[in-house]
């Protein structure tokens, strides 16, 4: 190597690669740069950027991630809804189609009113029952009971669509005296020959108006005797006001209740990790950054003080002459502090 009066340094021999800006960096660049390749780990801004990015990253996360829940919220929200509907159109369409039957002005309607209302009734009723089971938009999307994938709504698909009488308190009996089968096929099965029970009743009655003059003006109200016994002989009217309906209620009654369990499930699971998150953010702002990366950083930022200090005190200042103490000092102050 030949020496290099320039930089005071020996210059490499052909053969070796030279840094091409190494020649346009000054004395203090280069002690700058050769400084701060030495620098430990916790001095580096590039760990400070890291570790800022991941509290920012968590901060979104504690407030993102349990965003998704949300929209499962209110979904169940609304399948719980519909299912309460369901319960109402069942009870509704019990009492009307008895008072369109008998047509004793006991319900101030006529006949074909009562028909027009148990038609409008079914068609809530099927529309809450699809709402449920199927989903739809009703100002929100929300998904179906049967596309629900969890351990809780298992449950459901067993009471809907599993054979038995899960709703009865002795459920190895699901028989009916009209259809002695119609309960022993789930819940969805009842709920579909319900349904037919109704169209097949208002189809059969609508056309009848056993309502006379005299009691048209509800003034005074006459129990139609021969119209009693339809009750008991008709069949698909005895199959609707067996119990009044009490399987179906009963079993609507199960479903809301599942849905319920579903609801606080995934209220559960959003308050779950949230909490883990805001562990896992503690951890990293408490933790890591303060106590290892900032703690540590200024342990050997102190460190690197009473050691410049050391040095500073071993230094012959009485031996130097003015200029020389002149430039220690500017060295350690700056060019920008004041002479005093």
């Amino acid at each position: 190597p030949h020496p290099d009066p320039r930089h005071g340094y020996s210059k490499p021999a052909s053969g070796h690669q030279e840094d091409p800006d190494h020649d346009h960096l000054s004395f203090e660049d280069n002690i700058q740069r050769a400084a701060a390749n030495q620098l430990a780990w916790y001095f580096r801004t590039s760990v400070y950027t890291v570790i800022l990015s991941m509290v920012l990253v968590f901060c979104f996360c504690v407030w993102l991630v349990p965003q998704r829940i949300i929209h499962q919220l209110i979904s169940t929200s609304l399948l719980m809804r519909f299912s309460r509907f369901s319960s109402v159109g069942i009870s509704k369409s019990v009492f009307l189609i008895r008072e369109m039957v008998l047509a004793d002005g006991f319900s101030r309607m006529s006949t074909a009113a009562l028909a027009g209302h148990v038609e409008e009734c079914k068609s809530d009723l099927v529309s809450a029952i699809t709402g449920f089971r199927l989903g739809q938009q009703d100002g929100f999307i929300i998904e179906g009971a049967d596309y629900i994938q969890s351990d809780v709504m298992t449950s459901y698909k067993d009471v809907m669509y599993k054979s038995g009488c899960p709703w009865r308190k002795n459920t190895s009996d699901c028989s009916l005296k009209s259809r002695p089968q119609a309960a022993a096929q789930g819940l969805f099965q009842y709920l579909t020959q319900f349904l037919q029970a109704l169209d097949i009743l208002v189809i059969k009655y609508k056309a009848m108006n056993a309502v006379d003059n005299s009691t048209k003006s509800y003034d005074r109200i006459v129990l139609n005797t021969t119209r009693v016994k339809l009750l008991t002989d008709d069949v698909d009217l005895r199959f609707v006001l067996e119990n009044e309906a009490k399987d179906g209620l009963d079993g609507i009654s199960m479903v809301t209740s599942i849905f319920a369990l579903e609801q606080a499930r995934l209220f559960e699971q959003m308050h779950q990790e949230s909490r883990t998150l805001i562990v896992l953010f503690i951890v990293l702002v408490v933790v890591v950054f303060y106590f290892i990366l900032l703690e540590t950083t200024m342990a050997a930022a102190e460190n690197e003080v009473t050691r410049l200090k050391t040095f500073v005190a071993t230094i012959p200042v009485h031996i130097l002459t003015l200029e020389d103490a002149h430039l220690i000092r500017s060295f350690f102050l700056g060019d920008g502090c004041d002479d005093d």
